[in-house]
């Protein structure tokens, strides 16, 4: 993936320099702009190989927007060894909203209820369902407490995430074409596969919903 502004695509990349005597680590890297790729492609590995050609065996893989952050983590899991992953959110990338935390809920799966996710302190795992289907979580039950202008489904196909999102209460919510069709008031393709393209998508869709409302 690129940043937004799509910078360094078109550059064109220099002669390698002299390998230097001692290996290092590059602390600050941002291997999406050089290409509008998976964090797993061959070019993300092509790129990795040249550094560490000339010295640079190690990379930080520094992500500065949700976006980025995401991407990054997905590279550095699957380039074990050569790339650690730094998240953040740069000042110029935050939404502005007078309170974040009061205006924006994370939720997200996860099959252990120990497993540590970076970015959302809110989960969903299956103990958090009984077996008549009914929410019993503190996490799930405080999310369908809240109501939202819009609920963004960003999954493929997940049973428990699918309950959650039908028993909360929402204006208005977007999802892809692998989930019940009934859940979802604007439906994506199954195409769409990196946050950037459906951010993008999301972007120009609820723009011209406005407009036409």
């Amino acid at each position: 993936m690129a940043d937004r502004h799509n910078r360094d695509l078109d550059r064109k990349p220099g002669a390698l320099p002299e390998p230097i005597k001692t290996k290092t680590v590059d602390s600050h890297a941002h291997l999406e702009l050089i290409h509008n790729s998976e964090p797993d492609s061959p070019l993300i590995k092509q790129t990795l190989e040249q550094a560490a050609s000339v010295g640079i065996d190690r990379v930080v893989q520094v992500g500065y927007s949700a976006e980025q952050s995401i991407w990054s983590v997905k590279c550095a899991e699957s380039f074990v060894g050569q790339v650690v992953a730094a998240v953040a959110l740069h000042p110029n990338e935050a939404p502005v909203v007078e309170d974040l935390e009061k205006d924006l809920k994370i939720i997200t799966f996860q099959e252990n209820k120990n497993t540590f996710n970076v970015f959302s302190n809110m989960n969903i795992t299956p103990e958090c369902v009984s077996f008549i289907g009914n929410l019993n979580g503190k996490d799930s039950l405080e999310f369908i407490s809240f109501e939202f202008d819009l609920l963004i489904n960003f999954f493929k196909s997940n049973h428990f995430l699918i309950l959650l999102s039908s028993k909360t209460n929402a204006k208005f919510r977007v999802g892809f074409e692998s989930v019940d069709s009934d859940l979802n008031d604007l439906i994506f393709s199954e195409k769409i596969k990196n946050y950037l393209d459906f951010k993008m998508e999301l972007i120009k869709y609820l723009k011209l919903i406005k407009w036409l409302i």
